[in-house]
C-alpha cells in the first residue's frame, strides 16, 4: 500500500489529566492543540471542545482518552497496553472503574469544597477513596513480577489512572495540606504505594506530566470553575 505521506496527529492539552493518557500510551507522537477539530467528530455542533483528539492518517477522528488509547493499542500492538488474558484484562477494567467512581471524584470534590464543613466531609470521602483503591489493588492487581497493576508490564490500567494520582499528590498538598503518601502509608496500603511510585516514575509519565507549578496553576482554574483540571 502506497504511503500517503500523512502523519498521525494528536490534539492535546498538557495540563488535562484525561488528555495526558494518550501521550503516555505513545509519547513520541506529535501533540498539538486545536479545539476546532472537535466539531468535525462530535454529533452536537454546540458541544464544548475537549481533548484528546486523535486524527489518523486515513482521516479517522477519535476522542475520549480510553477510546483513543485502546485504538492505539489495537493499531500498534507492540508493546501491548492490555494484558494478555481475558481475566486479567477484565480485572484491569474493573480497577479503572473503581478508581474513576471513587478516587477521582473524591479528589476533585475535595479540591472544590467551599466551606470548612464541606472540606471536612470531602476529606473523609477522599480517605475512604484511598481505602477503596488500596483494597481494589490488593484484590485485583498482580501479586508478583513488578509494581505496575499487571506486575512488570505498564498497561491501560496504569495509563488511565496515574494522571489523576499525579494531580492528587500535587494539588491536595498545595491547596488542602493533605499528604497523600502519608495517608496511603498510614492505611497500610503497601501495594498501592508501590503502584503509585512505579507508575509516577514511568518514563512516559515523566515525559508528559506537567510540572508541579503547571499542575497547581491549572487546578486553580478548576477549583474556581474557570476551566477543566
Amino acid at each position: 500500500m502506497a504511503s500517503t505521506g500523512k502523519k498521525l496527529i494528536h490534539w492535546d492539552s498538557k495540563t488535562c489529566p484525561f488528555a495526558q493518557s494518550r501521550p503516555i500510551a505513545s509519547y513520541k507522537l506529535p501533540s498539538l492543540t486545536h479545539p476546532d477539530t472537535y466539531a468535525k467528530l462530535h454529533p452536537d455542533p454546540d458541544a464544548p471542545a475537549k481533548v484528546p483528539i486523535l486524527e489518523d492518517t486515513d482521516g479517522t477522528l477519535l476522542t475520549e482518552s480510553l477510546v483513543v488509547t485502546e485504538y492505539l493499542n489495537d493499531k500498534y500492538p507492540e508493546p501491548p497496553l492490555l494484558d494478555n488474558t481475558p481475566a486479567s484484562r477484565a480485572k484491569g477494567r474493573m480497577f479503572v472503574e473503581f478508581f474513576n467512581s471513587s478516587y477521582a471524584p473524591a479528589v476533585f470534590g475535595l479540591l472544590r469544597a467551599g466551606s470548612a464543613e464541606e472540606a471536612s466531609t470531602k476529606k473523609d470521602e477522599f480517605l475512604k477513596a484511598i481505602k477503596t483503591t488500596g483494597v481494589a489493588l490488593d484484590r485485583l492487581a498482580a501479586k508478583q513480577g513488578g509494581n505496575f497493576f499487571a506486575g512488570d508490564r505498564f498497561t491501560m490500567s496504569d495509563i488511565a489512572t496515574v494522571t489523576i494520582v499525579h494531580r492528587s499528590v500535587v494539588a491536595l498538598k498545595h491547596y488542602r495540606g493533605i499528604d497523600v503518601w502519608e495517608h496511603v502509608e498510614r492505611g497500610g496500603f503497601a501495594r498501592m504505594k508501590a503502584w503509585m511510585e512505579a507508575a509516577l516514575a514511568r518514563p512516559s509519565v515523566q515525559q508528559t506530566c506537567p510540572s508541579n507549578e503547571e499542575t497547581i496553576k491549572s487546578m486553580k482554574k478548576f477549583i474556581t470553575y474557570e476551566g477543566h483540571p
